[in-house]
This record gives structure tokens, C-alpha cells and sequence, in this order.
């Protein structure tokens, strides 16, 4: 009973009045799964299949209706945010956001200066008026409602004979439901996706908040302990948290970023639990998870061990060495570049990680899995007729890409990673695109995208340097050497010379000339520019359009053979089967649980200051030593440790995207967040692997604690519900 008392006094707001569902009685049923002996099967789980698994939850310790997590409009799953490329959820009444500490490194990086590097520093907003605008691509997205497409988006695509005019034809469905659920409704971004490798496909409405603003976000050696070393490793002591805010007009709208502007009332956030974590206990996440393959077949997973990931590993690390090599000694550079460098970093560990795993026996473990649901399909005339020969197809796709996959890779590269020649073809492509009527442009290029397009535009601002670009260009000049475009700039010093003389005759690194090209160029303005970039943009345009072409035909041509495929798989199986993750709201779940090998669930704050060397990546900030030598642990220490914990591990099932995830306990209360894997089972995007996947957690009592006793930020505990204690 003390154990409970002392956590409950963390929380002093009447729960009536937030938005966790009511408790319900854990009764286990009559043929309950037995918790000791579970096994998570993994999967990111649509609402809509968790109330399929009742059962299962609550034999672990559900203790709210698993029906009540199929409603993505209503409580827990309505207090959940969407970042663009990672995951949040409101945790007060006046739009406050929890998400990752390295979710918030852009909004970092524009808001610091060498004088105040926020990065380094830390930031802390004393006043709402001190909060920092997260800049132009900061969007924060709810969900209000979906709706199954499926008909109007597979109806008739059988008998399009031609792969590429099947794939045009899916994307001009796609615009035409997009621009209908938009219409008259500007406080609206929808998005359509499809699930079951194409089989079904869903319309999401999202409401679109604009202005996003950096509320907190600890020090570096906080948000970022152990650094590199420790990245994808347990045991972990990383402060990977951060708080944003979203902010509408003065009418309760969405709008772009203004001072009058105020903080947006959400329908549900989610509150801080009432009762301590412990290991075994049941806990959910949910996020928008971004890719994962495990659908995939034998042959994709050939391609990805053989091909894509040794090719991705190079890339990475030659990008990663000039980005640092250009930057070197130059802090302001370091601020505008710190971003792409992490992300970089943490790819190129990942992907080590995840082709050591497919080269371990990933490819004949998927062709024994494809053997079976072979025999499974030529078993019956039925299934014979409806699922034959699609693994003979999508295999047959894959041998044909070989032909002009490095040229295809060498051109998006070319045209995506430098960042002023992806400014000047988007510039020439907006003209282009421009001449059609709006349904029959390219869906990136429509005008419901045109201010998203301006809106990246601006972002460059705060993350462009010269010196990085140049670097980058002519790392993927050099890599294209099969681009016509690129070999024509030449080599050694003849390739140098032409770099000098791109970046000394263009006017594009100035906003305002971006955004009037963007705006007003026609395609007889920009064949007659002089401008260097555009030129080259303009020689590049070909060869893109040639590779987006070869790209409709592989799209074209796996919509009909995946979406059989997976079809087939979800029949054979006769259980539910999570579909692969695709950037939409999903639930996993799991338990606490300490490392397969045996070991803690939990780390400690004493493990964290005995890392200390004082020096990067393990420099334990002063005033944090300070605070952990005075062992004043208030309401947030685990009586079962003696102290208080930092992070913890489970079993639940994540992937990129799923970074800053909410963790809830088994009554839907927030007990820490998602921010990371381990290194041995990273590949688990392409195979959950039982007993072994792992996800580390930021314990929200180290949160708070952090928020208490170091940063001083009471009033953003008040605003959550969480009475200070130190």
C-alpha cells in the first residue's frame, strides 16, 4: 500500500476530468492466456483488431475495455498526435505534447545561435510566451475520423493491362478522394493509405495544427546520454523526452504560425499514471510507426540483404563523412547540420545492425515460410485459381528491377540529397506540373501540396550552408557517374571548378527568388534562366522522369501480385495479422521485461552518474550530479529500486516513426515513452523476433524528476496534473 500511496500523491487533478478511460474489472476469462508463459507475437496493430485480442489483454492485466482502443477518436487513442516522422500525444488540457528529445533537434537547431546553442543548453520556456515557433515544417496532426475505400480504390484495376497506366490510375483515385475530403474543409489534411500489401486501403482525416512551438527540452547530456555508444543498447540512461505545444487561431482553428495566435484545446490527453510500474506489468504504446517489410517475400528479402542495404551502408557513411568534414570547426555550421548528422548516425548503426540479421538465415527462413503456404494454396482449385502464382510474380518483378536499380538509385539520390538541386527541380517540376489540370498532376505537385512545398522551402533557411551542400553535391555527382546529367559536370578538378561556378552564379540559396520561381515560373522563363542550378535541373528532369516512369511500372505491377500474396497469407493464418506499418496510428503491446539474456528491467540513476567521465558522450550535466548526490528522489523514486529509475525495457513491438510513442499502463495512463530498440534484433522490420525484440523506454518518473529537481519547471508539472514534490 505504501508503494501506491507514494505515487499516487504525483497526481492531484480528479481524473473525472481528464481523459483516461474508466477501469473496468480485470476478470480473467474462463481459457485466459497464462501471462507467465506468454509469448509476444509482436505486430502494430490497427485500432480496429484490438478488441479480436480482448482476451489475451486482459488475461496480461487490461483493465479498460479493449473495445475502447479501436476508437481513434475517442480516449486513450484521440489524445494521440501525429509529428511527420515521429510519434506524441497531449498531456494537457492546453495542447501540451510529450514526444522524443531527438524529435525535437530541428526545432532546436533553428531556435540556436553559437552565442545559445539550444542544442547543447537545453531550453526551458518559463512563459508561453517564451516558447519557441518549431519553424514552417512543424505540423502536429489528430485524427477525427476514416473511412474504408476500397472499392473506389481497387475496383476495376484487374483490367488495366498496363502496370504503369494501373498506377497512374490508383494515384488519380488517390487525388480525387483527397481533394473531395479537403474540399471546403482547410483545417484538414487527409492522407490515403493502403494496408495488406494493397488489399485495402483507408481515408484518414487529420486535423492539421500549423503552429508548433518548443516548449522544454533537457540538455544535451540529458536528452542524448551516451551518445553514439549507447544508441540501440541496454542497459540505457538516455533523457530521450521533450514537451511541444500546438497552437490554433483565435477562433479554435488551425492556422500558420502568428503571436495572437492560442493553445489548442484537444478533446483527450492523456494523464500521468496513479499507481508505480513494475516489471511483468502489461503496458501500450501507441504511435504512428513508419515502414516495415515484414510481409515482404523470399525474393524482396534477397534484394534487401544483397543489394539495398549494402549500397545504403556506403552511402551513409560517405554522407556522413563529408557532412562532418565540411562542418569541421565551424559551430555555426554544427547548429544547422547537428539534425541530418544524428539522423545520419543513427541510419548507419541501425542498418549494420538490420543486414547482419538478413544475411543470418532471414532469406531461407522466408522461402521455407513460402514453401508451406505454397503446398497451402496448390491444395485446393480455389485457392489455386485466386492466389496462384503471386510469389511467382512479385519475384519475377524484382529480377527485372535488377536491370537499372543502381541508375534508379543513383538518380534519387542525385535529385533528393542535395538540397539546392532538389530546390531548383522542384521548381522546375512545379512548372511543369503547372500546364495540367490539377487531377492529373503528379500527387506531390497538386495544389493541395503547393504551400507544403514553399512551407520546405523556408525550412532551408535555418538548415542551409553552403559549404555542406556543396560537399553533398558533389559526393552524389561523383556516386552517379551512370547520370548523364552528373557525368557532365566533369570530374577531378574539372567537377570542382563547375561546383564553384554553380553556387557563385545562382540566386537560389535567396528565399524570396525560390518561392517566386515556386510561385510564378512557366516553362518557357525557366528553358531561357541562366541560372546554373535550374540549368542543371532542367538536364536532370529527363532521366528523373525516366526513373518515376520504371517506378509507376513496379508499383503498377506489385498492387495486384502483393495485395493476392498477403491475401492468402491472412487465410492460410485463420488469425488475426498485423499489417505492415505504414506511417498510420497503431497499437502494440507487451510487458516489462529485462533483456532476453538475463538482466535488469530497469536502470537507475546511480548507474547513470557512475557512467560519468565528464567527457562526450558520457558528461553527466553538473546540476544533474548535483541533484543525484543529494538523493532527494521525492514521489518519483521505485521503492524497488532504493532510488530512481531512468529508463526501462519491454517487449513491445516499435520501428521508426514510433519515436516519441506514448506509453501507457494497462488503465490507459502515461507511464513513460518510447525511444529506441536493441541492436540485435533492429531487422525486426522485416521478422518480429520472438523472445528477443526489445523496446527502451524513457520511465516518465525520471521525466518529471528531471522536470522537478534540475530544470525547475514547475509550472509545466502543474499544467500536466503533477503536484512538485522537490
Amino acid at each position: 500500500m505504501k508503494r501506491i500511496t507514494s505515487f499516487v500523491a504525483l497526481s492531484f487533478a480528479a481524473c473525472a476530468a481528464r481523459s483516461t478511460p474508466a477501469p473496468v474489472a480485470a476478470r480473467p476469462p474462463a481459457n485466459a492466456t497464462n501471462p507467465a508463459t506468454w509469448v509476444n507475437p509482436g505486430g502494430m496493430w490497427l485500432p480496429e483488431q484490438m478488441p479480436q485480442q480482448a482476451e489475451v489483454l486482459r488475461s496480461l492485466g487490461l483493465e479498460i475495455p479493449a473495445a475502447q482502443l479501436a476508437d481513434r477518436t475517442k480516449a486513450p487513442l484521440g489524445a494521440m498526435v501525429s509529428l511527420g516522422g515521429c510519434s506524441a500525444a497531449f498531456v494537457s488540457r492546453d495542447g501540451l505534447i510529450a514526444t522524443n528529445h531527438h524529435c525535437v533537434q530541428t526545432a532546436l537547431a533553428i531556435n540556436s545561435t553559437p552565442d545559445a546553442n539550444l542544442i547543447e543548453e537545453g531550453f526551458v520556456a518559463r512563459t508561453r510566451a517564451d516558447e519557441k515557433w518549431g519553424g514552417p515544417t512543424a505540423h502536429a496532426y489528430v485524427v477525427t475520423g476514416t473511412r474504408d475505400v476500397t472499392k473506389e480504390m481497387t475496383e476495376g484495376l484487374d483490367k488495366i493491362a498496363d502496370d504503369a497506366a494501373r498506377h497512374v490510375a490508383v494515384e488519380e483515385r488517390e487525388g480525387r478522394l483527397l481533394a473531395e475530403c479537403e474540399r471546403g474543409r482547410p483545417e484538414l489534411r487527409c492522407n490515403l493509405v493502403s494496408d495488406f500489401g494493397g488489399g485495402s486501403w483507408r481515408l484518414i482525416e487529420q486535423i492539421d495544427l500549423r503552429d508548433v512551438r518548443l516548449v522544454y527540452a533537457p540538455q544535451r547530456a540529458v536528452g542524448n546520454y551516451g551518445g553514439e555508444v549507447d544508441n540501440w543498447m541496454w542497459p540505457r540512461h538516455s533523457g530521450d523526452f521533450a514537451l511541444l505545444r500546438a497552437y490554433v487561431g483565435k477562433d479554435g482553428k488551425p492556422a500558420d504560425h502568428a503571436d495572437e495566435n492560442v493553445p489548442y484545446r484537444p478533446a483527450h490527453f492523456v494523464s500521468p499514471a496513479t499507481t508505480p510500474l513494475r516489471e511483468g506489468d502489461l503496458i501500450l504504446v501507441a504511435g504512428n510507426p513508419g515502414t516495415t517489410k515484414r510481409l515482404s517475400t523470399a525474393a524482396q528479402v534477397e534484394l534487401a540483404a544483397d543489394w539495398y542495404f549494402p549500397r545504403e551502408l556506403e552511402r551513409l557513411a560517405q554522407q556522413l563523412a563529408v557532412v562532418e568534414e565540411a562542418r569541421k570547426g565551424k559551430p555555426e555550421l554544427a547548429i544547422k547540420s547537428e539534425p541530418a548528422v544524428r539522423g545520419l548516425k543513427n541510419y548507419l548503426k541501425k542498418n549494420k545492425g538490420v543486414l547482419e540479421t538478413l544475411r543470418g538465415g532471414l532469406v531461407q527462413q522466408r522461402r521455407a515460410e513460402e514453401a508451406k503456404l505454397a503446398a497451402w494454396i496448390d491444395s485446393d482449385a480455389t485457392r489455386r485459381a485466386r492466389y496462384g502464382g503471386a510469389v511467382e510474380k512479385i519475384a519475377a518483378i524484382e529480377t527485372a528491377r535488377k536491370e537499372t536499380r543502381e541508375l534508379d538509385a543513383a538518380i534519387k539520390e542525385l535529385s533528393e540529397q542535395p538540397k539546392l538541386l532538389a530546390q531548383a527541380l522542384t521548381i522546375v517540376r512545379l512548372a511543369e506540373e503547372r500546364t495540367k489540370p490539377d487531377a492529373t498532376r503528379r500527387l506531390e505537385y497538386q495544389e493541395r501540396n503547393w504551400k507544403r512545398l514553399e512551407q520546405a522551402s523556408r525550412a532551408l533557411r535555418r538548415s542551409y550552408a553552403r559549404p555542406v551542400d556543396r560537399a553533398v553535391l558533389k559526393l552524389f555527382v561523383e556516386r552517379a557517374a551512370g547520370v548523364k546529367a552528373a557525368a557532365a559536370l566533369g570530374t577531378g578538378g574539372a567537377l570542382e571548378t563547375r561546383l564553384d561556378a554553380l553556387y557563385a552564379g545562382t540566386k537560389l540559396e535567396d528565399l524570396d527568388a525560390r518561392l517566386v520561381l515556386m510561385r510564378q515560373a512557366t516553362p518557357a522563363q525557366l528553358a531561357a534562366s541562366k541560372d546554373p542550378f535550374i540549368v542543371l535541373a532542367r538536364e536532370l528532369l529527363p532521366e528523373v522522369l525516366a526513373w518515376e516512369a520504371r517506378q509507376d511500372g513496379y508499383e503498377g505491377a506489385l498492387l495486384l501480385a502483393a495485395s493476392k500474396h498477403v491475401a492468402a497469407l491472412r487465410e492460410m493464418r485463420g488469425t488475426p495479422l498485423a499489417p505492415d506499418a505504414n506511417g498510420t496510428l497503431r497499437w502494440t503491446y507487451g510487458r516489462v521485461l529485462p533483456p532476453p539474456a538475463g538482466g535488469a528491467a530497469f536502470t537507475s540513476i546511480s548507474q547513470m552518474a557512475a557512467k560519468n567521465t565528464g567527457e562526450e558522450p558520457f558528461d553527466v550535466p553538473s546540476n544533474v550530479l548535483a541533484a543525484v548526490e543529494a538523493k532527494k528522489w521525492g514521489a518519483y523514486g521505485a521503492p524497488e529500486l532504493g532510488e530512481l529509475p531512468v529508463d526501462f525495457m519491454s517487449d513491445a513491438d516499435i520501428t521508426n516513426g514510433s519515436s516519441g510513442s506514448p506509453t501507457l499502463n494497462a488503465r490507459g495512463e502515461l507511464v513513460g515513452v518510447a525511444f529506441d530498440g536493441v541492436l540485435d534484433t533492429v531487422a525486426s522490420d522485416w521478422l518480429y523476433m520472438l523472445d528477443k525484440s526489445r523496446t527502451i523506454h524513457a520511465d516518465l518518473r525520471y521525466i518529471l524528476w528531471m522536470m522537478d529537481a534540475v530544470d525547475n519547471a514547475d509550472h509545466l508539472l502543474l499544467e500536466m496534473g503533477i503536484k512538485p514534490s522537490l
